[in-house]
């Protein structure tokens, strides 16, 4: 049994001052050779889809446990002192879509945008928390 299931057709954009949306392939159009989508990193069971909200591409997300951890992180290289793909903008919002089919804790479904140091690593701040109401599940 599947601990969670979310299909996430994310239309990624930040808002800010910026005039260009900073998160480069946000919509995961863009993919490497190995069919992953370019400048993001996979963490857990995660898996392009073509079942969209808009565009071609959306990823798929299930933890079929507890332990361990799913989600998408930007790609960088951790203690190379590089920003790589991670967003330099310190303020703004993220927006996206999402469709969380299964649960077996709704409580559990949490989105979070990690606040980063310069060099680059953790830098310990409030992560913006977004949960998946239980009445959208």
């Amino acid at each position: 049994m599947r601990a969670a299931a979310c299909i996430l057709p994310l239309t990624l954009g930040l808002f800010c001052l910026a005039a260009d949306n900073p998160i480069t392939n946000g919509d995961f159009e863009t993919l490497d050779a190995a069919g992953n989508p370019v400048d993001w990193e996979l963490l857990g069971d995660c898996s392009v889809t073509d079942d969209a909200h808009s565009g071609e591409r959306a990823m798929l997300l299930q933890r079929t446990s507890a332990e361990g951890l799913c989600g998408l992180n930007r790609v960088w290289e951790p203690g190379g002192g590089e920003q790589g793909t991670m967003l330099s903008e310190l303020k703004g919002g993220v927006r996206f879509w999402y469709r969380a089919e299964e649960a077996s804790d709704p409580d559990g479904l949490v989105f979070y945008v990690i606040p980063m140091s310069g060099e680059p690593l953790e830098s310990g701040g409030m992560r913006a928390r977004f949960p998946i109401p239980p009445q959208h599940i």
